[in-house]
């Protein structure tokens, strides 16, 4: 039988791939437990976890989201667990030494790239967490006034400049550049009511903080009072095409936790600013200068309609191949590819891992003129609109490709699920679906969610039970990491 389907997006790219498998659209007259796939926004997938809601996820269900994704897609978290994580790398190549770490801790494939352990995981700027880290910063931005930009090979210094960004806003709200210290103060004082070096309580905020706000929220992108932010060493020698600075959006589909298993998409694209790259401090609160987000892009007079300022990923690495060299654009993806599995291991422990859920994380990554890639943020719930048809037939051809995975991982490692899609054995095919944009003859069936399945799932384990190694592509996905068999 069809698998059933609900969603809170009303975008194409979602609701066009369930059509395309044949999938069954939920409505309320089902029912509030009669559905098998439901990509919810995460304030759902928050209200379905919550424990007083008394509400439990059956067999046969599955939805987008882990139960605290935050850990990674909050940025402040993301930073705690990421530093956590290296500092515990430190400890135990100290202890063991780095060649047994690459061979016996689960690192030996990206080992293998050339670039040593630490310096793999060397890939978040500077960061200071505000309010907490007030006082660390102020030493820092004080210590690091005239700092050498790596832009210049060191021959001149550059301000030193910092870039904030609200923990939990996205789509470029509330980000700017700062590069004096009476601009952090005047901005430390509206926010948290700063007056002598350390954060004041909320009910300290004096009538000079209030007589500040209103000019600060100019200069700060409509910071509001109180937020948190983090501030970032700002990445002032980008990679540049064409003048003009850009970002990679990456597509990561994790499946689970513990152990940690997730795929990689090869389709993704670079996002571009429209006016070309200074980094003059005239133009520091030029968003079309410094921001690449679509959402600030498509307001500037150089924004293309035609293309919104998008390459896919795979021009972008042919212009870099002819550039560089196929080697050292090998590299740089490699060392992507690292930067992706440690940040999974970063908040892998902390992770709830409900065998319910799966995500489709989009990693924002700035490459420097040395191309080394930089992690700016992960998205828990990346943009579905679509900016033109190359746009539209990425993320189609990537959400497809997920719920594939998702479909043969869970039909793999649970029974109870399988029963639960197939109705326990029931023979009878279903209907079949319009042509899936897979081309792996195991992911078509996937699409119809047969009951040729039964038999699939069972081919799946081995004698022993134990599940077998995942495909190494599915479709534009990559087997990136797979820890099942280390258990």
């Amino acid at each position: 039988m069809p698998l059933t389907w609900r969603s809170d997006f009303d975008k194409f790219v979602v609701h066009g791939n369930f059509a395309r498998r044949g999938w069954l659209r939920w409505s309320q007259s089902d029912g509030e437990e009669n559905w098998n796939v439901y990509w919810a926004n995460i304030y759902t997938v928050k209200a379905i976890f919550h424990p007083d809601n008394g509400y439990r996820l059956g067999d046969h269900q599955v939805v987008n989201h882990f139960p605290n994704h935050y850990e990674l897609t909050r940025k402040d978290l993301m930073v705690k667990n990421i530093k956590r994580y290296r500092r515990e790398l430190e400890r135990e190549i100290g202890a063991k030494g780095e060649t047994a770490m690459a061979t016996t801790g689960g690192y030996g494939p990206y080992a293998s790239h050339g670039s040593p352990l630490l310096e793999q995981v060397d890939f978040i700027p500077l960061t200071f967490v505000l309010p907490s880290d007030y006082s660390l910063f102020v030493e820092e931005f004080k210590a690091n006034s005239s700092r050498p930009s790596s832009a210049s090979g060191g021959a001149k210094n550059l301000p030193n400049t910092w870039i904030a960004k609200p923990t939990s806003r996205s789509q470029g709200r509330g980000i700017f550049l700062m590069h004096k210290f009476a601009q952090l103060k005047r901005w430390a004082s509206s926010m948290y009511g700063v007056t002598s070096g350390r954060p004041a309580s909320a009910s300290m905020y004096g009538s000079t903080a209030a007589a500040n706000r209103t000019s600060v929220a100019r200069e700060t992108n409509g910071a509001t009072t109180g937020e948190t932010y983090v501030v970032s060493a700002y990445i002032d020698n980008p990679l540049l095409v064409g003048g003009r600075k850009f970002d990679l959006r990456v597509y990561v589909a994790v499946l689970s936790f513990r152990p940690l298993k997730a795929y990689i998409a090869r389709k993704g694209f670079a996002r571009f600013c429209g006016a070309k790259y200074t980094n003059d401090v005239s133009d520091l609160d030029n968003s079309f200068v410094h921001l690449t987000n679509n959402a600030v892009q498509k307001h500037g007079e150089n924004y293309n309609d035609e293309h919104g300022n998008k390459w896919p990923l795979s021009d972008l690495k042919l212009w870099l191949e002819a550039r560089y060299g196929r080697d050292r654009t090998n590299r740089l993806f490699a060392d992507i590819d690292a930067m992706v599995v440690h940040s999974l291991k970063a908040c892998q422990n902390v992770m709830i891992n409900d065998k319910h859920c799966f995500e489709l994380y989009g990693y924002d990554i700035i490459v420097s003129d040395t191309l080394k890639p930089w992690l700016i943020e992960v998205n828990a719930s990346p943009s579905l609109a679509c900016s033109d048809a190359n746009d539209r037939k990425c993320k189609l051809r990537v959400i497809n490709d997920t719920l594939s995975a998702v479909v043969l991982h869970r039909m793999a490692r649970d029974a109870a699920f399988a029963d639960a899609v197939v109705g326990g054995g029931e023979t009878e095919k279903a209907p079949a679906p319009a042509p899936p944009l897979s081309t792996s003859s195991m992911c078509d069936e996937a699409c119809s969610g047969s009951a040729w399945w039964a038999g699939k799932q069972r081919k799946l384990r081995t004698t022993s039970g134990a599940m077998e190694h995942a495909p190494a592509t599915i479709g534009c996905l990559d087997l990136l990491v797979d820890d099942t068999n280390n258990l």
